[in-house]
């Protein structure tokens, strides 16, 4: 669990949505933070590659070194 800060007219919105459509508001904000998580996954999985490269030209400088 955590805490999130929202200005007013989100949190009054989200209250609003989350009535309508008759689910508790954090269940209501956390499927919107999963939704956009998921439209972001490729940029996790690029920084995962590029991490991935870098430690992999590393260990080849390192090899060559010995």
């Amino acid at each position: 669990k955590g805490n999130i800060s929202l200005q007013h007219e989100t949190h009054s919105q989200a209250k609003i949505i989350s009535i309508l459509k008759n689910i508790p508001l954090n269940k209501y904000l956390e499927g919107c933070i999963k939704k956009a998580m998921k439209e972001d996954q490729s940029m996790l999985y690029t920084l995962i590659e590029q991490k991935k490269a870098k430690d992999d030209e590393e260990e080849s400088g390192d090899e060559q070194e010995t």
